[in-house]
């Protein structure tokens, strides 16, 4: 009977050791392919979000400097210079 018993035994871990080299390999061979795909992925996020950030850089720069050429359009119209426009004129007008 314990010879039975000792027959049950390493025939169970016989097969426990067969189940855990096979699916060893396909978990090894996973873990393999996940840190081999891991670094492109990565460096490919990375660089879709540094893009993301370029253009957000170039679209508000491009805002800032519309914004800028705007206020330097209606200064004349609408600024500190006005008076001294006006002054300008009466004395144009004057003049001829």
């Amino acid at each position: 009977m314990a010879s039975d018993g000792h027959m049950a035994m390493l025939s169970q871990s016989q097969s426990l050791l067969s189940y855990v080299l096979a699916h060893g390999r396909k978990f090894l061979l996973f873990l393999f392919a996940s840190l081999l795909l891991s670094g492109p992925v990565t460096n490919t996020l990375e660089n879709t979000e540094r893009a993301a950030a370029s253009l957000l850089c170039g679209a508000e720069l491009a805002a800032n400097q519309t914004q800028e050429l705007m206020q330097r359009a209606a200064a004349p119209l609408f600024g500190k210079n006005r008076p001294l426009l006006s002054s300008q004129r009466q004395k144009h007008f004057t003049l001829s």
